[in-house]
Formats: structure tokens, sequence, C-alpha cells
């Protein structure tokens, strides 16, 4: 498991690359939340933890951070194919279902060998009802299905 505070996860990381990577020497640099977000945002680091909430439910969400000029793509990687696949699959191939699973199969299969990005962890919650309790949805980004409970 992955610690979730920024100091304690930034030891591990660095542990874990220096005794897998023999060789490799990481130096942890503490700045301020103000000095962080500018290096991210000027490209000035050489490795970066970051976080992303996804706004809506579905795995564009976090392909589209990653295509070639994207202004959240801080770590500026680049796959022409990928960005093909993740535009086909909101432009072209949206409303076929299966040709828009099968564009972001591909984009995701590019992005994970290239490592254009590394997941570390996925933050989750559970929530417990009792059983006389209606219309408590969770959606998939962790929120209260307000929306289904509204009636017409």
């Amino acid at each position: 498991m992955i610690p979730t505070r920024p100091k304690k996860q930034a030891e591990y990381l660095q542990n874990s690359f220096e005794k897998n990577l023999p060789g490799l020497k990481v130096t942890i640099s503490s700045v301020p939340f103000k000095t962080r977000i500018q290096r991210q945002s000027t490209h000035d680091f050489d490795l970066i933890v970051a976080a992303w909430n996804a706004d809506y439910p579905d795995p564009t969400n976090f392909m589209d951070l990653f295509t070639t000029g994207n202004p959240q793509n801080d770590g500026q990687w680049s796959n022409k194919e990928y960005d093909h696949y993740v535009k086909a699959a909101e432009t072209t191939d949206i409303n076929n279902p299966e040709l828009r699973w099968k564009d972001m199969l591909q984009a995701q299969h590019i992005i994970t060998k290239e490592q254009g990005v590394i997941p570390l962890y996925q933050v989750t919650s559970a929530s417990l009802t009792k059983s006389n309790v209606h219309n408590f949805k969770i959606t998939p980004t962790g929120l209260y299905d307000m929306a289904s409970v509204i009636k017409n």
C-alpha cells in the first residue's frame, strides 16, 4: 500500500526506485504548493506525483489528459497514435459502443506500453446503507447521485 501523505508517498517512491533500479539516486524536493504548481505548469521537473479526480464517469475523462497539447499534460508525453484513438472514441465512434471501447483499449495499450503516465493508486470509499433506505446511489466518481432521485 502506498501512503497517502505527500512526504511519506515521496519517500516510498524514492525507496522503491532506488531499491529496484540499482545506481539510481532520487532526491526529493519538498516545496510549497504554489511552487509545485508553478514547476508543474512550466514542466520544471523530472518526476512529479499529481492527482486527478474524474469529472464524469467515463475513461476519456482521464485519457484526454495525456493527448498531445492538452494543458494538463504536464509531463508532455506525446503519441500520435494514442491521440488518434482517443479522438476517435470522442468523435467518429462515439455512437458505436463497440468501436468506441476498442478505441479506448487501443489507447490504453499504447500509454501503458510507453508508460506515458504511471497510475499509483485509485482512491475509493465504501458506503453502507440500511435496507429500508431507497434511492441512495453513489456515482462512479464517489458522489451522491441526486439526479436519479429527482422526480418529474
